[in-house]
């Protein structure tokens, strides 16, 4: 549900503006590298875009963002993630981690 642009925008330092849709905000929430609009409000939009624009010659909202995706959103620290979550106790459903992906 979340697209891989996002994380692309935010590892070349793009200061972005998402809907508020759930998983976007929460991601660009933890790293405060984005202008969030409630989606279908034409002037939280504008809003938005006007606080961008306000901005636009702050690097730091980029900067956060990249160093987020350097330090959190990375395919050397998703796989341990994911383990942790389905190693969780009371997830009896959950399927087998095979053992290629397991930590050594």
């Amino acid at each position: 549900t979340i697209p891989n642009k996002i994380f692309q925008y935010m590892l070349v330092g793009k200061r972005l503006l998402v809907s508020d849709a759930k998983p976007l905000v929460r991601i660009v929430r933890e790293a405060n590298c984005a202008f969030v609009f409630e989606s279908g409000n034409p002037e939280s939009a504008a809003e938005a875009i006007r606080s961008a624009y306000a901005a636009r010659l702050d690097p730091s909202l980029g900067e956060r963002g990249r160093q987020a995706d350097f330090s959190k959103y990375t395919w050397h620290k998703a796989p341990g993630d994911m383990l942790a979550y389905y190693e969780q106790p009371g997830r009896s459903n959950a399927p087998a981690i095979p053992s290629t992906l397991k930590q050594s």
